[in-house]
């Protein structure tokens, strides 16, 4: 009885193209919500294990706040940074970070830096990272801080 479904859906799909078509999406949509389902049990795995490093962190060095620096997704001039990981201490400014940062980084003198928070808001320079600590943090316990460059003389950056 269930050979006879099969051979019933498999003559129809030759003379019905668009049940065929209409199969495919459904197969792909099946299969795209598949990958998402495991994508998001490992984004939770992710950052439960984020949230212990933090947890472990912050018990260690009480003092500090852990950041994770990334480049802005719009600046596409400049690399990546190779050690995105600082364990920042709370009395320094934002200033003092940027300049940490463009010693790490291959920036002209003629190039702006700023740094964005996860939120998209530019602290200011004189705000120190106990400010942001409290105002900024991630629920997984990091500071995402993203940064950018712009050029101050009119050539080409980030826009």
């Amino acid at each position: 009885m269930r050979n006879r479904g099969t051979t019933v859906v498999t003559s129809c799909l030759s003379c019905c193209p668009f049940l065929s078509a209409w199969l495919d999406i459904v197969r792909h949509l099946l299969l795209v919500l598949k990958l998402s389902r495991h994508q998001m049990s490992l984004q939770t795995e992710h950052s439960t294990a984020r949230r212990t490093d933090a947890e472990r962190v912050r018990e260690r060095y009480p003092g500090r706040v852990p950041v994770i620096c990334l480049r802005h997704a719009s600046c596409t001039t400049i690399p990546d940074i190779k050690r995105g990981r600082y364990l920042v201490s709370k009395d320094v400014t934002v200033g003092q970070f940027i300049y940490i940062l463009r010693k790490r980084l291959p920036i002209t003198s003629g190039q702006s830096m700023f740094i964005f928070t996860e939120t998209g808001q530019m602290p200011p320079c004189i705000h120190d990272f106990q400010n942001l600590d409290r105002t900024d943090v991630n629920s997984d316990g990091f500071l995402y801080l993203r940064y950018a460059t712009e050029n101050t003389f009119g050539t080409h950056g980030c826009s």
